[in-house]
């Protein structure tokens, strides 16, 4: 069996149990990479009982619905980076449709150096092994292994009584709206695409019935490239300009890598982090600012230092 399969065993299993059960309960996971398949066929082992269910991605859901029951959606999401993000958005919609509680979980395992070496070849890892989200010398990210399982319940809040479809993720903390967009044509398939992220962070806003003003901290996607900075920081000064505070900006990749199907969780965990807490965290390896990042901010925007 994929070791990410238990990982998701395993952290659902610590967590379902502290939660009522509820039999039409989804399940959504951003997963992506598929190694250990690749590993077990050049090692040309014996077929078992799991080869055939020990690697798919549907069955990386459909087990955990197996396990426990649960006969809501199992859907097993592969959009790159934005995975776990996507099965958040479905998780919340999944609430909105008053059909249970939902489980929306990421996870990454780097089991196989080809993966790696892929990316390193196409640009995108870092040379010294730091994420430098923002900085001059940004030159790419660190790859990092991660297991997020996230419990969402209908929220009771005010924000649900006023019209926002709210969902519980943690005591005190509240997912107000979702929203998911794609770049469609940018300058390359990979690159970002600025008027594209402005429309997303825009609809976020909608969908949680907030102004830009009331927007204080924005947890980035930051993976510490030297393009997708200054773009991520132009539609966030377009979007969120302020009303009179500080926008503070962190980034979990600059701390913990980049867990690619599972970054969204972390910065979702990093972010409720952030709210819970009376200090903001830093972000690290900032020492001297991309130019093109500094010649967008406004007055109004400082970094976690």
């Amino acid at each position: 069996m994929d070791p990410q399969q238990r990982l998701l065993l395993e952290l659902s299993w610590e967590l379902v149990p502290r939660r009522p059960a509820v039999n039409a309960c989804g399940i959504y996971i951003g997963i992506q990479q598929m190694e250990y398949g690749s590993l077990m066929a050049s090692h040309n082992g014996t077929l078992g009982a799991f080869s055939a269910t020990g690697t798919p991605f549907s069955v990386a859901a459909g087990r955990l619905s197996f396990i426990f029951g649960f006969s809501g959606p199992a859907v097993s999401i592969d959009t790159a980076c934005s995975s776990a993000m996507v099965g958040t958005h479905m998780a919340a919609q999944h609430l909105q449709q008053h059909m249970g509680d939902a489980l929306s979980a990421g996870v990454n395992l780097m089991l196989a150096e080809r993966t790696t070496l892929a990316a390193q070849a196409a640009g995108m890892l870092t040379l010294d092994g730091h994420c430098k989200t923002l900085d001059k010398a940004a030159d790419g990210y660190v790859r990092s292994e991660a297991c997020v399982v996230l419990h969402l319940s209908a929220s009771n809040s005010k924000d649900a009584e006023n019209g926002a479809s709210s969902a519980l993720i943690h005591e005190g903390v509240v997912l107000c709206g979702t929203f998911v967009n794609q770049d469609g044509r940018s300058s390359s398939l990979t690159a970002p695409n600025g008027p594209a992220q402005q429309r997303v962070l825009r609809g976020a806003l909608q969908a949680a019935i907030l102004l830009p003003e009331h927007v204080t901290g924005l947890e980035m996607h930051g993976t510490g490239t030297a393009l997708g900075d200054p773009i991520e920081i132009g539609a966030i000064t377009a979007v969120l300009p302020g009303a009179g505070l500080p926008l503070q900006l962190t980034a979990a990749k600059s701390r913990l890598g980049h867990a690619e199907p599972a970054a969204g969780s972390i910065g979702m965990v990093h972010a409720a982090v952030e709210l819970c807490t009376v200090h903001s965290s830093s972000i690290t390896c900032l020492t001297t600012v991309n130019p093109y990042v500094s010649s967008t901010f406004t007055e109004l925007t400082t970094i976690g230092q």
